[in-house]
Formats: C-alpha cells, structure tokens, sequence
C-alpha cells in the first residue's frame, strides 16, 4: 500500500504570499515550490510546514525563496523567429525612425543569464549601419541575483554557443581555455559592454520609476504566462508607458491575447507575438 504524503496546509499561504510580493499566479509554479520547499527546509532543519509558515512572514526569506523558484530559461537566439524579424523589419524600420537623434533603447525583462540580450546586442551590430556614430542602450533585468552576476560575466560553455551561427561565434566571442566538451568563451568587451544588467522584481512599482526608458524594443517573452490576473494588467499598463510611440513588444505567441490594450497594435507582418505601440 502506498504511503499517503500528507499536504502541506501552509503551501497555500506561501503561494499566496509570493503573489502578493512578485504578481505570480498561485499554482503555476506549484511542482517548482514543492521542490524548493523541501529543499529549503532541509537545509535549515526545519519541517515543510513550519519553512512555509515562516518564508511567507519573512520578507527576507521570501525573497530568496523567489530566486530560487522563479522562472529561469535563457538560450543563446532561443526564439529563431523572432530573432529574424527583429533583424530583418523591426531593427532596420527603428533605425529608420530614429535617424535624426541616433539613439535607441532596448529592455530585456527576463534576461536571466544574459544570452537573450547579447543575442539582441550581436543582432544589433549585424544590421546597424555606422554602429559607432549610434548611441545604443540595451537594459536586461532579472529577479535572480546569481542569473544577473553571471550574465554580468559574459562567460559561456562551448555547449551554450550551438545555436549561434559561426560567423557571429567566431566574431563575437574568445576561447578562454583549452580545447574540449567544457571550454569556456567569453564575449568580446564590445557586444558585452552594450549591455547593462539589474536585478529586479516586475511587480514593484519603485521599479518602473528607476528605468532609463522610453524603450524603442521590449522583449517580454514567455514571462507574464506566470503572473495572475491583476499583475497582468498592472505590468501590460508599465509597458505600455514605457515603450516609446512606435517601439515594439514582443511576447511568446501564447501570451497574445493579454496584451488588450488599445495603445497596441498587433503587426500582422511579423510573427505572431509583436505589437507596436501607436503614435497618436
């Protein structure tokens, strides 16, 4: 017979406590919390309703609970599609409207270990004529401390390059030890330096006023499927005053329909997922 674990009465109260401090919708997340509860309160010789009990009163505690639970999943050019358009219509259309002030601003919002926005960073100095007269700005957050240092790094494994084309790999990045399955590479200081990072959590409003906005291109793909209702509306509402009249957005195709505002209009011409935001 097989043994019943009993429930844990106070996960509740943890998921509701997380949603409350960074807009995640209880349950979404719930196979991640069980895990880390566990963990969590074996490292502290605790049992897992009394870790609950506690992380969801400490603000501290919570916290670092969030860091280890939050979503985390960064590839080098992990949406190819999405990749394509903004190099071949959004970059080149962005350059075209911003050519009297030479200046253009991009935010990643989940950067996690930063291959999203050097992958933007690469991109933009592929397309951007003239590069050097352009004043280019990408800003990359992440709730994860340990994600922004190591993105700061801008060190990665051989494994973590495959999907860059070789002509970029070998442009971009220097072999930093010997040959091998583990070799490390680093960026050059040129695509590395175009890239600013900062912890952050979202649903802080504090947060919204600290940016060095408006932002010409906001990739925000596959991070507001785990917020609740409310948080959605509250962060599409900060998007949309922080993107410049004419940026882009970009979220995954399944989070299409939670951008319902009227100041964005879906481009039909792009992969699904892209909005710019109206000039009038």
């Amino acid at each position: 017979m097989t043994r019943r674990v009993p429930k844990n009465p106070h996960l509740k109260t943890l998921e509701q406590a997380l949603a409350a401090r960074f807009g995640w919708q209880p349950g979404a997340l719930r196979e991640t919390i069980q895990a880390a509860v566990a963990s969590k309160a074996d490292r502290l010789g605790l049992d897992e309703v009394s870790y609950c009990r506690m992380a969801a009163a400490s603000s501290g505690e919570l916290h670092a609970f969030a860091e280890e639970v939050a979503p985390v999943e960064s590839r080098f050019f992990r949406a190819p599609e999405q990749f394509e358009a903004i190099r071949d219509r959004v970059l080149p259309d962005l350059a075209a409207a911003r050519a009297d002030v030479r200046r253009l601003r991009f935010w990643c919002t989940a950067a996690a270990t930063g291959e999203e926005a050097f992958s933007l960073a690469m991109v933009v100095r592929e397309v951007l004529s003239g590069i050097e007269e352009w004043r280019v700005e990408i800003f990359a957050s992440d709730l994860r401390g340990q994600s922004i240092m190591a993105a700061s790094r801008g060190r990665y494994r051989a494994t973590a390059l495959r999907a860059i084309d070789p002509t970029l790999r070998n442009r971009y990045f220097m072999g930093v030890d010997e040959p091998g399955p583990d070799r490390e590479f680093d960026l050059i200081p040129l695509v590395r330096r175009m890239v600013t990072f900062r912890r952050a959590n979202l649903y802080e409003p504090h947060v919204w006023r600290q940016l060095p906005g408006p932002y010409d291109l906001v990739l925000c793909e596959n991070l507001l499927i785990y917020f609740h209702p409310r948080a959605v509306d509250v962060l599409v509402d900060r998007l949309a005053e922080v993107l410049a009249p004419g940026g882009y957005l970009a979220v995954g195709p399944t989070e299409v329909d939670l951008i319902s505002r009227a100041v964005f209009r879906p481009v039909e011409s792009l992969p699904a997922g892209f909005f710019q935001r109206r000039t009038e």
